[in-house]
């Protein structure tokens, strides 16, 4: 049964809408909102925290609709990529701020052991890295014992370096503490590591859903694979006349031959690079589209790319 059940909801606000949005996560589980920046991963988090109210349909948390119940009642915690911390108070003071009336401290002590941050609760925060304020926001979300975490691109200021470190120690975190998350990023590869599931977002839709290495495998449409940054992207003219529609072979896929490979779906090409700047693949040129082919020396100018029609992953345009 789902924890978390977004129906249909739409929200527009100037030139840009959320149309008919529907999914569902399970207790305990992680789903991946990605996609290009404006694709409305963070006005989706939004809609589900409180903060905006769609314009159509429901939201049900724990088998509640909560689509127009106040921020404050609805026990989801959001955090921002930014640092929303307040200045004016110390560590362990942003941290209980939710709980300042009646502090859980059995909880309180769980978090800073499990965050390690005993040493610094006394600290103001603007005495902070940048990873131990990210930590500090992520301790005082938990503490509000929220039912649903919302996480909007919660690496985005972290260095670089440390960027894995910390991806590991939030998916600790759930697991430390039963969570049920929400986490937007437009890195795939974050969603490989973090996920349960993954909705690619485009234009205000979700355009792909499913185990994150599914969608890494079979984006199913143009604009999934364009994010997911796929390198051959072909009209399925190419290989059927008659077809519309699109088709992706991967470049490891593809081999270079003097003539037509029996077996194999081949192609006529031009080469029109020996090696690309990666010094992976050479660029071979296909009725004037540029095909990546794994690079092999002394290839002829004139040739066949071939490749084995279960290689094929078809494309929705």
């Amino acid at each position: 049964m789902s924890f978390l059940k977004v129906d249909n909801i739409s929200f527009n606000i100037s030139s840009f809408s959320l149309k008919n949005l529907s999914f569902v996560i399970e207790k305990g589980k992680t789903l991946a909102l990605i996609g290009k920046s404006g694709s409305g991963k963070t006005m989706t988090l939004e809609l589900i925290a409180g903060i905006k109210t769609p314009h159509k349909g429901k939201i049900y948390l724990d088998e509640k609709d909560i689509t127009h119940l106040p921020r404050h009642k609805r026990e989801i915690s959001i955090v921002y990529q930014d640092y929303v911390l307040f200045p004016h108070m110390n560590v362990e003071q942003n941290i209980l701020y939710s709980q300042k009336n009646k502090p859980d401290r059995d909880l309180f002590q769980r978090i800073v052991n499990t965050f390690k941050i005993n040493h610094m609760l006394k600290r103001p925060v603007n005495a902070l890295s940048g990873g131990e304020k990210q930590k500090i926001v992520l301790a005082r979300a938990i503490m509000s014992k929220p039912k649903l975490l919302l996480l909007d691109e919660p690496l985005s200021a972290i260095d670089f370096p440390f960027r894995r470190d910390f991806l590991d120690f939030i998916y600790y975190l759930k697991e430390e503490f039963g969570l049920t998350m929400i986490y937007v990023t437009h890195n795939f590869k974050e969603a490989l590591t973090i996920a349960d599931e993954a909705a690619v977002m485009f234009n205000g839709e979700i355009i792909r859903k499913g185990r994150p290495d599914e969608v890494l495998q079979n984006p199913e449409n143009l604009e999934t694979a364009r994010f997911l940054g796929y390198r051959n992207i072909l009209p399925i003219n190419l290989l059927e006349q008659q077809k519309r529609g699109f088709f992706s072979v991967s470049p490891e896929k593809i081999n270079i031959f003097d003539k037509q490979k029996d077996g194999c779906l081949c192609l006529k090409g031009k080469l029109k690079s020996p090696i690309d700047i990666s010094k992976r693949y050479s660029i071979i040129d296909v009725d004037g589209y540029n095909v990546f082919v794994k690079a092999k020396e002394n290839a002829k100018t004139k040739l066949f790319i071939c490749f084995k029609k279960e290689d094929i992953i078809y494309l929705n345009g």
